[in-house]
């Protein structure tokens, strides 16, 4: 009885595992189609379907992505919490080596959420540091509309003649077009 126990139950976490990296796969994909990089949300002007594509009233409002590495599983695992037993069991330990170890998802967007996180600073060096905020504008642009978004700038001259083209964007202008914040 006890060898069979072992062969099944093994069976049944090595399943289990699938599951786990089934999830990730997926997790890695919803993440990449929903937070893409700058060049596909650029293309977005190229279609009516993601263009301005969140909304006040979505989770994910104002969630804009600064960059891509790896972060922990979403998924929470539903198991048997630990319980002292009088007998180890191995088995049960196997599970909890299964559920503890760290399952990360690779190179998925990092998210800044400016909802929970609405004023920004960025430093660095001048080049990096006017293309960071450059790629963070053109994200907020492109996928939140004009008349739910305000953006407000505060920057010297010097680096405003640099980004030159923010003057044009509607986000920078109040609902009767009468003030520019820059």
């Amino acid at each position: 009885y006890e060898e069979r126990r072992k062969v099944k139950y093994r069976e049944y976490l090595r399943n289990k595992e699938q599951e786990i990296l089934v999830e990730k796969a997926e997790e890695e994909k919803v993440l990449k189609y929903n937070y893409p990089d700058l060049m596909e949300v650029l293309d977005f002007s190229n279609s009516e379907i993601r263009l301005w594509e969140r909304r006040k009233t979505d989770d994910d409002f104002l969630n804009i992505r600064i960059g891509h590495g790896k972060i922990p599983l979403l998924a929470e695992y539903e198991y048997q919490k630990e319980r002292f037993m009088l007998d180890e069991d191995k088995l049960e330990q196997e599970m909890y080596n299964l559920i503890y170890r760290p399952v990360l998802l690779q190179d998925v967007p990092i998210m800044n959420s400016l909802v929970d996180n609405y004023v920004c600073g960025v430093s660095g060096r001048e080049e990096l540091r006017l293309d960071f905020i450059r790629n963070f504008i053109l994200q907020i642009v492109m996928t939140h509309s004009y008349d739910e978004v305000k953006l407000f700038f505060l920057a010297d001259q010097n680096d405003l003649n640099k980004m030159n083209f923010m003057r044009y964007l509607p986000h920078l202008w109040d609902d009767e077009r009468t003030i520019r914040f820059i």
